[in-house]
């Protein structure tokens, strides 16, 4: 759902590789990335040879070494562009009362609101209930619905928060 796009995840993932790759006591890359500052060359250094390069340079110098072409990863400025989509969270009925509000106008609204955003949006609906001591959430996600029976005294506020927590780690 949210990934980033398919050119920068390939170059992240080879990232990911070389990192790993670097921790490796005997590799190849560990030794370019773990001796560049007793090293005679000055591949991995600044103009200035006392400040070492940043570590996206070392990267790709290491896949210039091993044969990796990733010409576009010296383009990448800053390294991670991809941005998630921001939520919006709407509290167009926060100040009415459940009880005297009619299916039909929940409905309404919430069609009414979400004509907004057609084909941008993934429908979230949280909800906290305390009663008679008792308590718990749930999270309605798509045509998923997750619930949660809490501790007993855990207050309203509690109980709506952690349905929010629920929803935000169910989404991304």
């Amino acid at each position: 759902a949210h990934l980033m796009p398919l050119d920068l995840r390939r170059q992240f993932l080879g990232l990911t590789f070389l990192g790993r790759a670097a921790r490796l006591e005997h590799s190849l890359t560990a030794t370019l990335v773990t001796t560049h500052h007793n090293h005679n060359h000055n591949i991995y250094l600044n103009k200035n040879l006392n400040k070492p390069r940043p570590w996206i340079a070392h990267a790709h110098q290491i896949m210039e070494n091993m044969g990796f072409n990733y010409a576009t990863l010296a383009k990448l400025n800053p390294k991670y562009m991809y941005c998630p989509p921001k939520l919006n969270i709407k509290f167009t009925m926060h100040t009415a009362n459940k009880n005297q509000l009619t299916p039909f106008e929940v409905k309404s609204s919430y069609l009414s609101m979400l004509s907004n955003y057609v084909g941008h949006t993934i429908p979230v609906f949280t909800d906290g209930s305390v009663k008679e001591e008792k308590s718990g959430c749930a999270i309605a996600i798509k045509r998923l619905v997750h619930t949660y029976r809490l501790p007993n005294n855990t207050t309203i506020f509690t109980a709506e928060l952690f349905a929010i927590l629920k929803a935000i780690e169910k989404n991304y």
